[in-house]
């Protein structure tokens, strides 16, 4: 059923988003992790043989089997097997939607966030980080985490099989440096949809 779904998007010219495992993409080169699981979501941009092409990070698709999707897309209960087909957007309700993009981000900043604990989000979230890094007996400090040696060097630099902080902010998000030249160009592009000119240029 999910593969029928998936090839009737794709013949009727659609390029659907599909949730899958990053832990079960062979091109991620993660390998298998009964522990460890991620679900992205991802364009599925054509079919050959029985092969599929995602747009998932990179200047050109990847080539992915049926079996390897289906595996990776199946992997998680909450998300398996999700598609989601997108209409091209309504130009009178553009502006309307930038702002409220625009109020959401400050909004997960500034404001509780929409589930979990409050310092785990936002500025909050950065300052608990800051105190953190210097906390020698707090529970959660780097000083009784991290000590000197195998652990500090995992947590920053990570392994072959799960990222550090490093690779956290310059490879698993959308762009590098998590994310800003991403949000810098949304900023720019958005001024414009809604009169704020001097937004660009901002980021």
């Amino acid at each position: 059923m999910a593969a029928r779904q998936l090839n009737a998007a794709l013949e009727a010219g659609e390029a659907p988003l599909v949730w899958a495992d990053v832990y079960s993409l062979p091109y991620y080169q993660m390998g298998p992790n009964a522990q460890m699981w991620m679900m992205r979501p991802m364009l599925a941009v054509g079919r050959s043989g029985d092969e599929y092409l995602l747009a998932d990070g990179a200047r050109r698709p990847w080539r992915v089997s049926a079996a390897a999707l289906s595996a990776a897309r199946g992997r998680v209960k909450k998300e398996r097997f999700r598609l989601m087909t997108l209409e091209p957007p309504n130009p009178a309700r553009l502006a309307a939607a930038v702002q409220a993009g625009l109020r959401q981000c400050i909004s997960l900043f500034t404001e509780a966030p929409p589930k979990g604990a409050r310092d785990n989000f936002g500025f909050a979230a950065y300052e608990k980080w800051a105190k953190m890094l210097v906390a020698t007996k707090h529970k959660q400090g780097w000083a009784r985490l991290f000590p000197r040696g195998p652990a500090l060097f995992q947590a920053l630099g990570g392994s072959l099989r799960h990222p550090g902080l490093l690779g956290w902010v310059m490879s698993w998000t959308t762009a590098e440096d998590a994310d800003r030249r991403v949000f810098a160009d949304f900023l720019d592009e958005g001024s414009g949809d809604i009169g704020e000119t001097g937004l660009a240029g901002s980021g």
